[in-house]
């Protein structure tokens, strides 16, 4: 009886999830492709269309989860208005659906994650109030960052959801890599072999190779995680788009990153789960393939050439970085050791000019943050980062499709060897998305399937024994 009722409990709730896998996957590709349409055109009555998605956020916050992310990329190219990205308006829905959830079932606040956000707040709080560096900008930036974090982790999902989500996620990168590489293919191609090239006049080129970075770490670890070979081939070609995307910006780092997070991504895979070859084959096509790319590009295009050859980052230093880390290592972090200066680029900026000709941030993770918020703002910001890490590593024995975000952490953290990724939403977007993977519970069927097996062992067990 309670398997014939455990059935019915199932199918009614699969015939819902039909239904809601349908209407997340039309808002995804709806909004989706509007956002990319008003960004590749200049044109905000697309995103004012997309914006019309925003009540469902309110009923159902996941299915607004991947236009966020996409629209996390860039505030710029993602414009809702003048100095309005559009992943603020679809951040603020989501986080006002899953607190009226929250009310309205009742559900208790995941502390285990909240306390990290605490401390992260009271760190940058404390960094301002000291130094007097007040930047409602990224004050607001970093606020909107721990609300994110904070409604992801109270979405209660179980881990078919999460692959729902995953797939939708997939839909929504695929529209807009589609869209970018049609609009650069329009306007910015006939250039290639002029200089770095920028995808939109809003876009610098370093941030068009952190958008890129991301965009093919997804890419690439859905062609290792998917076991259907058309979905592989499908991201591994939207994969080489977007590092060739990455290339032609001019950005060593970006194209460094997306290598590394995706090698080191299934390393790690292939020692927790104890398979020494799946997605090896993936990774060294993607190699070669990306390998050939890079040596056409760089072949035809002189000053690309230099920007990725070892004399060429000798030569200024990495753009300066070099010597403005060493500035801040003599200077700077000693200084302000607990604290920092305050928690923007411009702040880092300021500090160094008495010191250099030619002043600006480090675009170092590292550097930047304990120069921008000392060892202490550091300390809350590298303890949420690696419990995230630790835990999605863990989840990867269960949960083969944690390998995504996996790879996506990861490239932000290398990204971080040349950008100030610590306080960016799209890393923050990825750490929050990781934090949802982590917390997805297992799948009720399964849950079901193996209790109707232990009953029937216990059975068989008594059978044999009172026979």
């Amino acid at each position: 009886m309670n398997g014939r009722l455990t059935s019915t409990h199932l199918k009614g709730r699969t015939n819902r999830s039909v239904v809601r896998i349908r209407c997340d996957m039309v808002i995804a590709l709806a909004s989706t492709f509007f956002v990319g349409l008003s960004a590749v055109t200049n044109n905000a009555v697309f995103c004012y269309i997309a914006m019309l998605f925003l009540p469902f956020g309110l009923i159902y916050p996941t299915s607004l989860i991947p236009v966020l992310m996409v629209t996390s990329l860039s505030s710029n190219f993602f414009a809702a208005a003048e100095g309005i990205g559009a992943a603020r308006l679809f951040a603020i829905a989501i986080v006002l659906g899953v607190t009226i959830s929250m009310i309205r079932n009742r559900r208790k606040i995941n502390l285990f994650w909240l306390r990290f956000l605490i401390l992260i707040m009271i760190a940058t709080l404390l960094t301002t109030a000291i130094n007097g560096a007040v930047n409602m900008q990224a004050l607001s930036t970093i606020g909107l960052n721990l609300l994110i974090a904070f409604a992801f982790s109270n979405i209660k999902i179980d881990s078919k959801e999460f692959e729902r989500i995953l797939f939708c996620v997939f839909a929504a990168f695929s529209i807009i890599t589609i869209l970018i590489f049609i609009n650069l293919s329009f306007s910015g191609l006939q250039t290639l072999f002029q200089g770095r090239i920028s995808i939109d006049s809003d876009v610098n080129t370093n941030r068009q190779a952190m958008m890129c970075a991301q965009l093919g770490a997804f890419m690439f670890g859905y062609a290792v995680y998917s076991p259907k070979t058309k979905y592989k081939v499908f991201c591994i070609i939207l994969g080489l788009i977007n590092f060739f995307v990455c290339l032609i910006s001019g950005s060593r780092t970006g194209c460094l990153a997306v290598i590394l997070g995706v090698m080191v991504s299934v390393i790690v895979f292939n020692r927790i789960n104890k398979k020494s070859l799946k997605g090896i084959a993936t990774v060294a096509s993607i190699t070669v393939i990306g390998f050939l790319i890079f040596q056409l590009v760089v072949g035809k295009n002189a000053i690309l050439a230099e920007r990725y050859s070892l004399q060429g980052i000798l030569k200024n230093g990495g753009t300066y970085r070099w010597e403005r880390i060493i500035c801040e290592v003599k200077y700077i972090i000693p200084e302000h050791l607990l604290f920092g200066i305050g928690p923007s680029s411009i702040y880092e900026t300021l500090a160094l000019r008495p010191y250099l000709a030619k002043p600006g941030s480090s675009h170092n993770i590292i550097f930047s943050m304990l120069t921008q918020i000392g060892i202490l703002g550091s300390a809350a910001y590298v303890a949420v980062v690696s419990s995230a890490i630790r835990r999605i590593i863990a989840a990867l024995r269960r949960f083969p499709a944690a390998l995504i975000p996996l790879s996506m952490i990861l490239t932000g953290l290398f990204n971080g060897i040349g950008e100030v990724m610590y306080c960016e939403r799209l890393f923050w977007m990825v750490l929050s998305f990781s934090i949802l993977c982590i917390n997805s519970r297992p799948f009720e069927a399964d849950s079901a399937d193996r209790s109707e097996k232990s009953a029937s062992e216990h059975r068989r067990y008594l059978c044999q024994r009172y026979r």
